[in-house]
């Protein structure tokens, strides 16, 4: 699982996205008030 902070995935959304669809790797988003984990829909 990748982990980047919220300003990180905003700057890099698309080959984060790309990363988490090719390669099916779920990124963990934290930010200030939580995290949250994008998945490929195949995941």
């Amino acid at each position: 699982m990748r982990n980047v902070n919220v300003t990180n995935f905003r700057k890099d959304i698309y080959k984060l996205l790309e990363s988490a669809i090719k390669y099916n790797e779920p990124i963990n988003i934290s930010t200030k008030s939580g995290n949250a984990v994008v998945l490929s829909e195949d995941d």
